[in-house]
């Protein structure tokens, strides 16, 4: 199962009945249905994996600057609660490699609306240059924390530092592919 991204915060639930459809315009997929696995695609941005082995329920969200500030990962969690009945203390969270506080430099329009989204969470690095960083992976987990997940795995591995390993919007300059990250219950 994939879904044409938006580079938003919608999240689609995958039934038996939407298996093989190519849902259009969401940033998200959830499936309690076993045998469906659940595929987006990545460049840079953050992929997202989430597990809930008590209800049999998981998901994945792909979370680039707009959906993080769009808070993409409490809104996948928020539809698993409502559609499943999950509860964040049992879910086990991934964040996979994606472009790394290191290299993620913004503008000032980008930072104000992660100052914005995230204005306690420490996720705006100012560098000795002036020029200032957007630390993706933290804010994610920030929103995972704040909904009650304590089980959260960061890769912290930089797409635009292996691009030998993994595709980077910006590390080859427009010019990349996409990795995927896949979900499924066996």
């Amino acid at each position: 199962m994939s879904a044409r991204q938006a580079q938003a915060d919608q999240v689609a639930i995958v039934t038996r009945a939407t298996r093989g459809a190519l849902i259009q315009n969401v940033d998200a997929l959830i499936t309690r249905a076993r045998g469906i696995p659940l595929l987006l695609r990545f460049a840079d941005c953050v992929p997202i994996l989430f597990c809930d082995a008590k209800r049999n329920a998981i998901g994945i969200a792909h979370a680039g600057w707009r959906g993080t500030v769009a808070k993409i990962a409490t809104k996948t969690l928020r539809a698993m609660r409502a559609s499943f009945g999950t509860n964040p203390r049992d879910v086990i969270a991934s964040i996979g490699p994606a472009i790394g506080p290191c290299c993620y430099a913004v503008g000032e329009d980008v930072a104000a609306q992660a100052r914005a989204a995230f204005p306690d969470a420490g996720v705006l690095i100012k560098q000795a240059n002036g020029a200032t960083h957007f630390d993706l992976w933290e804010a994610n987990a920030w929103q995972l924390r704040e909904q009650g997940v304590a089980q959260i795995e960061i890769a912290r591995i930089c797409t635009a530092e292996y691009t030998d390993d993994f595709y980077s919007h910006r590390g080859e300059k427009g010019k990349a592919g996409r990795f995927g990250a896949v979900i499924a219950i066996a």
